[in-house]
């Protein structure tokens, strides 16, 4: 009868004491990535062929945002991009608004994001052409304001702690430069590779 009782007593104890842990062991538990009230900042890079014919495109967007709710960010990204050909080169800053949508909230999540910007761009190099009455038409730089669309798909991988890789393909609705008799609107494809830190709240 007391060893019943004492079995009973220890268990009961064991029980209570692993009520009364639950809760603080779960206070040191990390919380699931792109949870609600987390920050997010990174950049990402990208090279490709550009919109002219054989020059070649490279970007570089840095990024900040907030989880409004958990997977949704809503920011701003910036984005510098340089198209190059020959001695001229075709030189963009924009920023803009940003919302990005994580599938999961596991190590290895794909992405969605979008966003649209506004900016500057600047053709440069351009040399002096004479007319027929030998007088310059062509400045060495000319700016233009621009409007972009982006949308990028990727996957993002959890590398260390709160730093992940984000691996991505992203299309660009880019505006031509007049300057180089290019009008219109093209679409541009890059594949770019970038590195974020992701702040969850504390608890």
């Amino acid at each position: 009868m007391r060893k019943t009782l004492l079995l009973c007593l220890l268990g009961y104890s064991w029980l209570c004491q692993a009520q009364h842990e639950t809760p603080l062991n779960r206070a040191f538990e990390s919380p699931l990535p792109f949870s609600r009230n987390a920050w997010l900042a990174g950049f990402q890079v990208g090279y490709s062929k550009g919109t002219y014919g054989n020059e070649q495109y490279s970007a570089t967007q840095a990024y900040g945002g907030y989880f409004v709710a958990d997977k949704v960010a809503l920011g701003l990204a910036a984005t510098w991009g340089r198209e190059r050909f020959g001695a001229v080169q075709d030189v963009a800053i924009s920023a803009g608004p940003l919302v990005r949508y994580q599938f999961t909230r596991s190590r290895f999540s794909p992405f969605i994001v979008g966003a649209y910007q506004f900016g500057q761009a600047t053709v440069s190099g351009l040399k002096s052409r004479p007319t027929t009455h030998n007088v310059s038409t062509t400045a060495d730089s000319q700016d233009r304001p621009i409007q972009s669309r982006y949308v990028g798909l990727g996957l993002s991988v959890r590398v260390v702690g709160a730093c992940r890789l984000d691996l991505l393909l992203t299309w660009q609705d880019k505006a031509g430069a007049a300057e180089l008799g290019q009008t219109g609107r093209y679409n541009l494809l890059q594949a770019q590779i970038g590195v974020n830190y992701l702040m969850n709240r504390k608890r």
